[in-house]
């Protein structure tokens, strides 16, 4: 695949675990001395000159004892303010795990029926659908990311206000948006989802999301340097900025509260995430012991759609391993953070470092490999690498039903049968397909073939990657998923001749300026991006992490991939406006004109 695109690409290591391990929580890793553990300091640093990050905070926490904490770096370089343990950084999309937690606090307390509409919490509550006989919006299809919500709200709000009661406007705001899909159709990460449930604990608590959660769960899990609100934070030359590195140089990001609050607005410490993995281990999170386990239920993912999501925390499972439980966050505004455990181990890492590249394709394999390294240390097993599996020869005719266009990562990736191979091509750059099975096929690239990324280590580890084509023999349901070592999942759509693009939106191309969205579609400040809407192929595609758009109708286009894919695009014929979510995309010019 092109290096150029910012896949969410995790590469995970598969690790063993002794079976003659005593019990739950009692390994021998509470053993081990800090010289044992001073491996970590180094690939710490290893990882910050890699990834051009300025500063890195990380715990590692066995049962109750803390194993290695450490912080590295700078929080402000123009000030040189150093990291420390006590530095505050920004979690971002982590703060979805404790908003998740205050839901099944009050599922306890019987206030919440995961199985309740949304409605039931929420009457005023109304969406745009172009769905028929659907299932209603539960608080478990939201937790799951399978309601089919939109990624995120789709008005531009005021900035954040004294009313403490904020999160009524995203309530009432929801009317303008559209379902992406049916509710319990695929997995369909969803920001907008969170802040609902963020809106439901207002509701039931008659308090101030943000005073909330401060107060009765953060605190009352002893995390008392975390807050939902920067102005909570005592001293705010301790909060970390956010840097993006570019040409050797380290320009600072935009920081600010953000309307967001459940979703994406927790600010913490390394310390105060230490204490979060205690009290998850030693059961104090919830008043009964068996919650925290119904968090991590997968109860939708299927062969369709695969992507494996407990009830608020993300999850993985390896061969022959134990069960690993994630969140990541960021890195949008320079910070990127991450925590994971493995709840049989009582095993827990938390992550965090102020850069744009410490995504979770960066952090989650850095986490992985560590947790490999310090458990290999305490246990004679060790991991063997499974090979590749025998490619298998299949007939060109089968080969043939998955030739196309698909809609992959934000771009068209084109398949041809060609003498037996199934060979395939994403941005410039050439993919061979070698069957596995009749529907599954493992990646490969010439540099592979040659020996070559021994040498040069590509972004991408192609054995890593499997795919697997679905209902291919069904006329216009064909979809490729893209397996990202059972971490991640990429479904993309192929093109059936009948969805090119008529010519006549033809006029759609050109450049666009984007804005905010008002109430009423209006135009409000602009951003100063740009976006190029143009033709691929038959197909429209939108650049930047859009991708290829498909006309639903005359006033609708859906757009077919990336982190928006299902969404609906508006379509103003009088202004030639195009509306998604929160923005209008003004054209430079209209060639119709």
């Amino acid at each position: 695949m092109h290096w150029s695109l910012k896949i969410p690409l995790v590469i995970a290591s598969l690790f063993m675990f002794d079976q003659q391990e005593p019990s739950k929580g009692d390994i021998a890793l509470r053993n081990q001395s800090s010289g044992e553990l001073s491996f970590i300091e180094k690939k710490v640093h290893k990882l910050m000159r890699k990834h051009h990050l300025p500063a890195c905070a990380i715990t590692i926490v066995s049962d109750q004892e803390v194993l290695y904490q450490e912080a590295f770096g700078m929080i402000d370089m123009e000030n040189h303010v150093k990291a420390t343990t006590h530095s505050v950084f920004k979690l971002l999309s982590v703060a979805k795990v404790f908003t998740a937690i205050e839901v099944f606090r009050e599922v306890e307390e019987g206030i919440i029926n995961l199985e309740n509409p949304i409605t039931h919490y929420l009457p005023a509550f109304t969406i745009q659908s172009r769905f028929q006989d659907e299932n209603p919006i539960t608080v478990e299809s939201i937790l799951a990311h399978r309601a089919g919500l939109p990624r995120n709200k789709c008005v531009i709000l005021p900035e954040l206000e004294p009313d403490p009661q904020f999160l009524d406007k995203f309530e009432t705001s929801v009317s303008d948006c559209h379902l992406a899909y049916p509710v319990g159709f695929r997995y369909k990460y969803s920001n907008l989802g969170y802040d609902l449930l963020g809106r439901i604990i207002e509701e039931n608590r008659n308090q101030g999301f943000a005073p909330y959660m401060k107060a009765h769960l953060l605190h009352d899990l002893g995390m008392t340097s975390s807050t939902f609100q920067s102005v909570d934070i005592a001293d705010p030359a301790n909060l970390a900025r956010g840097y993006e590195h570019f040409k050797g140089s380290y320009y600072p990001m935009i920081q600010s509260d953000i309307n967001n609050l459940p979703s994406g607005n927790l600010y913490s410490t390394i310390e105060d995430l230490s204490v979060f993995l205690k009290a998850a281990f030693n059961n104090e999170v919830f008043e009964n012991t068996g919650t925290m386990a119904l968090m991590y239920q997968d109860l939708y993912s299927k062969r369709g759609d695969p992507e494996t999501m407990g009830l608020g925390w993300k999850t993985a499972r390896f061969k022959d391993s134990d069960l690993l439980v994630w969140h990541d966050g960021g890195p949008v505004e320079g910070i990127g953070a991450l925590i994971a455990m493995l709840p049989d181990q009582n095993f827990g890492i938390a992550i965090v470092c102020n850069g744009t590249s410490f995504s979770s394709a960066v952090s989650l394999p850095f986490a992985i490999e560590l947790i490999s390294q310090i458990l290999e240390r305490t246990s004679p097993v060790k991991n063997q690498s499974p090979g590749q599996p025998p490619k298998k020869r299949i007939p060109e005719q089968l080969l043939v039903n998955y030739e196309g266009d698909y809609a992959s990562f934000g771009q068209i990736m084109q398949l041809e049968a060609k003498r037996g191979k199934l060979k395939g091509r994403i941005g410039g750059i050439g993919l061979e397909l070698v069957p596995l099975t009749e529907t599954t096929f493992r990646v490969t690239h010439w540099m592979e073939k040659i020996g070559l990324t021994k040498i040069i280590k590509p972004p991408v580890e192609f054995n890593k990657i499997k795919i697997e084509f679905c209902n291919c023999g069904l006329p216009d349901s064909c979809c490729m998923i893209i397996n990202l070592d059972h971490i991640s999942y990429e479904i993309c759509p192929k093109y059936p001749e009948s969805t090119a693009t008529p010519g006549h939106w033809d006029h759609l191309t050109g450049e666009y300026q984007r804005a905010e969205r008002l109430p009423g579609n209006k135009p409000g400040n602009f951003s100063g991006s740009k976006n190029t809407i143009y033709m691929d192929h038959g197909v429209m595609v939108m650049s930047g992490i859009y991708g290829p758009i498909v006309p639903l109708n005359d006033k609708s286009l859906i757009i077919s991939s990336g982190p928006f894919q299902g969404e609906t695009m508006d379509y103003l014929i009088e202004s030639g406006n195009i509306i998604h979510q929160n923005a209008v995309f003004v054209p430079l010019k209209r060639s119709d004109l």
